[in-house]
Order: C-alpha cells, then sequence, then structure tokens
C-alpha cells in the first residue's frame, strides 16, 4: 500500500496544475512513505541473522540515504530532457513496478 500510494503521488505530478494539485500529491506520496519505510526497516531487521542486525540496518540506511540524495539530483540532471510531465510519469511508473514487485512477493510468501 505505501509503495502503491507513493507511485500514485509522484504519477499525479504529471497531471496536477497549480498548488492545491501539487500539494494534494506529496500528501498521497508523504502517507505513502509513512507507511512503507517503516515497515521495509522491520523486514530488514526480520530478515537480518541477529548477530549481523546492526550491519543490515546500517547497510539499509546508508541505501536509503544515498536514495534520498541521489534522487533529487538524478530528477534535476533527467528534468531538461524529459521535461516535467514525463519525467513525473518515469517516476509513478518506477513507483508501480515497485508496488506491484511488493505485492508479488508478499503473495508468494503466503
Amino acid at each position: 500500500l505505501g509503495a502503491l500510494l507513493s507511485a500514485a503521488g509522484f504519477g499525479a505530478m504529471a497531471l496536477v496544475r497549480g498548488p492545491l494539485g501539487v500539494w494534494a500529491t506529496v500528501a498521497v506520496w508523504t502517507f505513502g512513505e509513512m507507511i512503507l519505510l517503516p515497515a521495509m526497516s522491520d523486514h530488514v531487521a526480520y530478515l537480518a541473522p541477529p548477530e549481523r542486525r546492526g550491519a543490515y540496518m546500517g547497510l539499509y540506511s546508508m541505501a536509503i540515504g544515498l536514495a534520498f540524495a541521489g534522487g533529487p539530483w538524478l530528477g534535476l540532471a533527467l528534468l531538461p530532457r524529459l521535461g516535467a510531465a514525463r519525467l513525473w510519469m518515469v517516476m509513478g511508473g518506477l513507483g508501480l513496478l515497485s508496488a506491484l514487485g511488493f505485492a508479488r512477493w508478499t503473495a508468494r510468501k503466503a
């Protein structure tokens, strides 16, 4: 659900016009992150062997930090090439692929 909300919020940015629409999409993807990120931290800790839990969590935190630092830079680098609407559609599509991957992985576990 968190990945799906994030994907919907980012993808909807391609469609909105005006500050109210932007605020709404930011709220949607923020709720997605609020659901997804704590669950992912819990999942990484669950997967880790007890004696390696700190190393797993450190690597996970580093990956998240790199994504949060590098994502905006990459987006700004792609913006002139793709244009704003296409860039947001690509981000929404990547987020949707992520959500589908989570759904498939979860269904396989059940």
